[in-house]
């Protein structure tokens, strides 16, 4: 039996010192669904699997590294708290730490009772999906550097109405690849409306 002890589960991103930082695989990074200036990650897969939740329409918001949890003695960091549509998850990656195996039980019994979804995810099937995350990630820093603020409105509305009145639109439909200079601001307001 394992003592579970939080001093809050209110997400924050844990703060990363640099020796942390010097010894993980780090990524930084702005996202849309994690508002903060720069989201932190501590593994590849981590990074990839933000991506992969910024695809993901059940997905309203994350937090990457949301808090510390001491599990008898030792400290661990959840990968993500997500919120989705219809519930709250807290993420952890399988691993070979020995300890985080052993009390799944008791981790799923506090989350639980905090009307929580704990999850172990392997990382096997994030590496699965490693492209579909690159594209997504992609999309995210192309987005993210974009200023909104100087939208041509109409053209955002007529692209609206265009996707919604096509049952099947490719992107080589909306997007004229042999001018990529004069088509960027649709480009742009496309990865908005996804």
């Amino acid at each position: 039996m394992f003592s579970i002890k939080a001093d809050s589960l209110v997400p924050s991103q844990v703060a990363i010192g640099t020796i942390e930082r010097q010894k993980a695989d780090y990524y930084e990074m702005k996202m849309l669904k994690h508002l903060a200036v720069f989201s932190y990650f501590l593994s590849r897969e981590a990074l990839l699997y933000a991506g992969l939740m910024e695809g993901d329409n059940s997905v309203i918001s994350y937090t990457p590294n949301p808090f510390l949890l001491r599990i008898g003695k030792i400290s661990f960091r959840p990968e993500f708290y997500v919120s989705k549509r219809q519930t709250v998850e807290v993420i952890f990656f399988e691993t070979t730490n020995k300890m985080l195996s052993e009390c799944k039980v008791e981790l799923d019994s506090f989350f639980s009772q905090r009307d929580i979804r704990m999850l172990m995810l392997n990382t096997d099937e994030i590496f699965k999906r490693e492209i579909e995350a690159e594209n997504w990630l992609d999309i995210v820093r192309r987005v993210s550097n974009y200023d909104i603020d100087s939208v041509n409105i109409e053209l955002a509305y007529n692209l609206l109405h265009r996707v919604k009145r096509s049952s099947v639109l490719t992107l080589g439909e909306i997007i004229d690849r042999t001018n990529r200079d004069y088509d960027v601001e649709t480009e742009m307001l496309l990865f908005w409306l996804l």
